[in-house]
């Protein structure tokens, strides 16, 4: 994906999740859903990732979180096809 690509998608998916749109947030991702973060490597099947986005926006929701912001610090190629995408 190019840099306007990454743009795009982040711009949308902050979106989703300030519309609270599961639907949306779960359309973003094909399945399994491969996640890496602090070290950890984790896979999401469709019907998971969907229960934990859930969870997720009930948590904002709770914390009142008052809107979401995105901005692709980085986007390093880990294969031909794939990217790994530093976000804050």
């Amino acid at each position: 994906m190019t840099k306007p690509q990454v743009d795009a998608f982040f711009a949308d998916y902050v979106a989703a999740f300030m519309a609270k749109d599961v639907d949306r947030i779960c359309r973003a991702w094909k399945y399994p859903a491969f996640m890496a973060y602090e070290g950890r490597q984790q896979t999401f099947d469709a019907e998971t990732f969907r229960s934990n986005a859930i969870r997720l926006l009930q948590f904002y929701t709770e914390r009142g979180m008052a809107r979401a912001e995105k901005d692709v610090a980085d986007i390093v190629p880990l294969t031909a096809s794939r990217a790994r995408c530093s976000t804050s």
